[in-house]
């Protein structure tokens, strides 16, 4: 009885042994840091991480940093992701028929807590002369569908942002030809 209970708990010691080597992960980049487009790759920026990963999903293993560092990122690069053979080379972002457009967003005209990846609107109101009910121009408001990119407090003391937002190409003439009061609208989780 005490050689049936020896020879089980050598089994399974054993067991746990195999199994602790046998580890379907591999060793696959990661970012360490967000990259913006274009900006050259530096040794700080990659990591590495274990993972299992479908076949389908595109890694580039551990063995090719060496082959990431000084190569430019082809879009932005958020910390955590995996790094694929399509995110590292010639900028491919933003792609085509889309742009960036920087919005000026006075307090209060934007929601709390907006940060990159936020689907927004872009609402852009002509400004309307003192005293009367007609705008200046003749324009029409602007509305645009876009993703907040980057935000940034302004320089000047009223606390306004800077924010620069990805959208379509006219959506982005639009905006950056326009003249008035901008405000931001935060998408719900649908849409």
């Amino acid at each position: 009885m005490l050689f049936g209970a020896l020879t089980v708990l050598v089994g399974a010691v054993a067991g746990v042994q195999v199994a602790a080597r046998v580890d379907d992960r591999l060793a696959v980049l990661a970012v360490a840091r967000p990259v913006k487009a274009g900006q050259v790759i530096a040794a700080a920026d990659v990591t590495t991480a274990l993972v299992s990963v479908d076949a389908g999903v595109a890694t580039m293993p551990a063995s090719s940093r060496s082959s990431v560092i000084g190569r430019i990122a082809a879009m932005p690069l958020a910390k955590g992701m995996l790094l694929g053979p399509a995110q590292v080379g010639p900028p491919q972002w933003p792609a085509a028929g889309e742009a960036l457009a920087a919005v000026a967003v006075k307090p209060g005209r934007a929601p709390d807590g907006l940060a990159p990846g936020m689907r927004v609107t872009v609402l852009i109101v002509p400004q309307i002369q003192p005293g009367t009910a007609v705008d200046t121009g003749g324009a029409a408001t602007v509305r645009a569908e876009a993703t907040v990119e980057s935000v940034h407090q302004t320089a000047d003391q009223n606390g306004g942002l800077l924010v620069t937002v990805l959208t379509n190409t006219e959506a982005a003439q639009r905006i950056a030809a326009a003249s008035g009061e901008a405000a931001l609208v935060q998408h719900g989780a649908d849409g």
